[in-house]
């Protein structure tokens, strides 16, 4: 089995502000890669509602998700796969109500049908 990290990170602090400047680096991955004699499993994690220059998409639910899976699209491009590779998707929320279920939903329903 190999196993590959894939970083993704501009740069060493991964975007935390509280290593910026310093020389430690953030110490975490993306995504990780795992090849099989019959298949390859890529397990994506903390995907967030971040744009590339790293500023929030917005600030509601449906900004967030939709920029969130945007940015694991990205990933799943570059390595090959689609959104209709993924098995599961677990969503963590701050907000939990009706109306922003319903948002996150209705944004999911454009990328798998």
């Amino acid at each position: 089995m190999n196993k590959t990290h894939i970083n993704l990170a501009k740069d060493r602090g991964r975007g935390i502000e509280a290593l910026k400047g310093s020389n430690v680096p953030a110490v975490f991955c993306d995504a990780v890669k795992v090849q099989l004699k019959e298949f390859v499993m890529l397990f994506i994690s903390g995907k967030v509602g971040v744009k590339p220059d790293d500023t929030l998409a917005g600030r509601t639910m449906r900004e967030q998700t939709q920029q969130t899976l945007e940015n694991i699209r990205d990933v799943l491009q570059r390595e090959g796969a689609t959104m209709d590779d993924i098995v599961r998707v677990r969503v963590y929320v701050t907000q939990v109500d009706s109306a922003s279920l319903r948002d996150i939903h209705d944004v999911r329903s454009k990328f798998w049908t």
